[in-house]
């Protein structure tokens, strides 16, 4: 305890406050109780538990995590796994509807390289390269989900 604190003389009427005068440190009471000081370096991510003692410490610093910190310490890792997981779910999903879209122009170009052309599955009518010349046109891949999905609801409607 070795930090001291002089008083101004000229704040005070007193002659003799010009002594030091003892100040606790709050550092050195926490250390002697066995409190863990505040840690801003170690974010405690390997931690032990011991079933005999009921303790949670961290094995990186040697102090004692409280519970709900070391409880804390789990959800955000188990938080972090499953946006990391979503994340690479999407990507997948994006991969996988392009390779759709490649197998189809891959499929396409090889049917054309023969002497067959490809059929519409719609009209069973022959795709040539020609009918693309100009592009062919292009509508939006959800608004053809949605003419679709009405044209067979349609359909069933007038089979029943």
């Amino acid at each position: 305890m070795a930090d001291r604190i002089l008083f101004d003389p000229s704040e005070s009427d007193i002659k003799d406050m010009q002594q030091t005068a003892s100040v606790i440190s709050l550092a050195d009471v926490r250390l002697s109780r066995g409190w863990a000081k505040p840690s801003k370096v170690c974010g405690h991510k390997n931690l032990v538990y011991s079933d005999r003692d009921r303790r949670i410490e961290c094995k990186d610093c040697d102090q004692p995590v409280e519970a709900f910190d070391a409880f804390m310490t789990l959800c955000r890792h188990f938080t972090d796994m499953e946006r990391a997981s979503r994340s690479r779910e999407g990507k997948t999903r994006e991969a996988l509807a392009s390779v759709i879209i490649r197998r189809a122009a891959k499929a396409l170009d090889k049917a054309w390289g023969r002497k067959m052309a490809p059929c519409c599955p719609h009209c069973q009518g022959g795709l040539l390269p020609e009918d693309f010349e100009t592009g062919g046109g292009q509508i939006g891949a959800d608004l053809e989900r949605a003419r679709r999905a009405r044209a067979r609801a349609n359909s069933d409607r007038r089979e029943a």
